[in-house]
């Protein structure tokens, strides 16, 4: 079963719920805590696995119809989660005891830690109920790749985005493995609470930034961008994603399967990203890819 989650203003929102509810009787509408002064409302229902690419067809559909007739200001974001297959959750069993995702590099539930501050190979994490705990297969992957990275000295100094931060994991590795600093976005509240924590937990506030929101939240450009998303996001995501980095900028993307690198290889390709490799985990995919210089 997936999750689909969709945020905006709340008039935005109340126009968008009413255009759903046509099409998917089962979809509910909550208010969200206020973004920058803003009152936010947020969409959400859940639909099988073999519907779900016709589901967001129609979803994004509406949605760009909607948007075209609230005029230029009116924007949505997005969001798909897995339910069936996603990590164990930080408060069930499967997080109580620290782990080794990828060698070197250890994760310890925050609330099992006492002692002194985390050195560079340990990440304390209070995942909350948001993704990105380590456990997940695709979040490994992204681990594994930065391990890479930084085993080459091609970490060093870069700023990183990690988009769809969730407990912001990846954005903390990747400052503890060597990047400069890291701006991570999430649109949904909690994720955002969370990954704030975690920066703290590290010891790394000031050289990690949460903000909610998509890649709309997001200016200039980075010379790594992260995105831990499923395969229908990163399709509505991934063309934005080579706008987002410097000439010469890496990409690391992974949130899909095996059986999906080949959609994947033609979607990112075809935005001008060049494929350097493809890493695998237990049927999931990672992708490590490079902007050519101007």
């Amino acid at each position: 079963m997936f999750e689909i989650f969709v945020q905006g203003s709340l008039p935005d929102v109340d126009a968008l719920h009413a255009k759903l509810a046509h099409v998917f009787p089962d979809v509910k509408k909550f208010p969200l805590p206020d973004v920058e002064s803003r009152a936010t409302a947020g969409i959400v229902f859940y639909e099988r696995e073999a519907r779900l690419d016709e589901t967001l067809a129609r979803t994004l559909q509406i949605m760009e119809a909607v948007e075209k007739g609230l005029g230029t200001k009116a924007g949505f974001d997005i969001q798909v989660r897995d339910l069936a297959r996603s990590e164990p959750p930080g408060w069930s069993e499967g997080f109580k005891e620290p782990f080794e995702p990828v060698p070197g590099l250890v994760i310890r539930p925050w609330d099992s830690f006492s002692g002194r501050a985390p050195d560079e190979n340990t990440i304390l994490l209070d995942p909350k109920h948001s993704f990105g705990t380590g456990k997940h297969p695709s979040t490994r992957l992204c681990l594994e790749v930065l391990a890479q990275l930084a085993s080459d000295s091609r970490l060093d100094s870069r700023d990183v985005l990690d988009v769809g931060c969730g407990t912001g994991i990846l954005a903390v590795a990747a400052v503890k493995m060597g990047a400069s600093r890291a701006l991570g976005v999430d649109i949904d509240p909690e994720c955002v609470r969370a990954a704030r924590k975690n920066a703290l937990h590290n010891n790394l506030s000031q050289a990690i930034e949460i903000r909610q929101g998509s890649l709309d939240a997001v200016q200039g450009k980075y010379g790594l961008v992260l995105a831990n998303l499923v395969a229908s996001v990163l399709i509505s995501v991934g063309p934005k994603i080579p706008g987002c980095l410097k000439d010469g900028g890496l990409a690391v993307v992974s949130g899909f399967g095996e059986n999906q690198s080949a959609e994947m290889r033609r979607l990112f390709e075809g935005c001008g990203l060049g494929i350097e490799r493809e890493f695998t985990l237990d049927g999931w995919s990672a992708f490590l890819m490079t902007r050519e210089r101007e």
